[in-house]
C-alpha cells in the first residue's frame, strides 16, 4: 500500500492514532494534515479527513483520541477535533493559537507532544508541559491573564528572565 497523491509536497511527520491503530496521520510542507484508514488500500477511499493548516507543517500528532495538533514551520499552532473520522471536507481549527513565539517568549518551538520545547536568543532551551485535554479550554478571561503574566515576565531583569523555570508554578 502507498498513499502518494494526497500531499503535494514533502511529508514531515507521521503518527498512528493512540486507540485506533489503523488510523494514520501525516503532515506535510503543503500545509495539510491528513488522516487515513490504513485498512483501506485505495488512497481515495483511505483518506478520511483533511485539515488545512495553511502553512508548512513542521510537526503534527495526536493529543488525545479526539484531538490532533499541527505546528507549522513558522510556529503557528492549532488544535483540531477529529470527531468520529467522518469525511467532511477541510476541517477547521477548533483552537487556533497563532504564533507561539510571543506567547512562550521564545524564538523557536522545537517539538510538541506532552512537553513543548522552546529556544531563544538567550541560549536557553525550555520545556513546557502541555495541559491535559480538560485544561485546554481557553477563554478570553484566561487569555487576558496570560497576557498580564507575559508582561510581568517581560518586565523582569534580563538575568531573572534567563533563569526562568517553566516547570515551577
Amino acid at each position: 500500500m502507498a498513499y502518494v497523491e494526497s500531499h503535494s509536497d514533502d511529508v514531515t511527520d507521521v503518527s498512528f492514532h493512540p486507540a485506533s491503530p489503523s488510523i494514520l496521520l501525516s503532515g506535510s510542507t503543503d500545509g495539510l494534515v491528513n488522516l487515513y484508514d490504513t485498512a483501506i488500500s485505495d488512497e481515495d477511499d483511505a483518506l478520511i479527513q483533511v485539515f488545512n493548516h495553511g502553512s508548512s507543517i513542521a510537526h503534527a500528532g495526536f493529543l488525545s483520541e479526539q484531538e490532533l495538533y499541527a505546528l507549522s514551520s513558522d510556529e503557528i499552532f492549532s488544535i483540531y477535533e477529529t470527531g468520529d473520522f467522518k469525511p467532511d471536507g477541510d476541517q477547521k481549527s477548533t483552537h487556533a493559537f497563532g504564533d507561539l513565539r510571543p506567547q512562550l517568549l521564545c524564538e523557536y518551538v522545537v517539538d510538541l507532544n506532552s512537553t513543548v520545547f522552546t529556544a531563544g536568543e538567550d541560549g536557553l532551551i525550555k520545556g513546557w508541559r502541555v495541559p491535559a485535554e480538560a485544561d485546554r479550554n481557553i477563554s478570553t478571561k484566561n487569555a487576558g491573564n496570560m497576557n498580564k503574566k507575559r508582561k510581568e515576565h517581560c518586565s523582569l531583569e534580563k538575568d531573572e528572565r534567563a533563569r526562568s523555570k517553566p516547570y515551577q508554578h
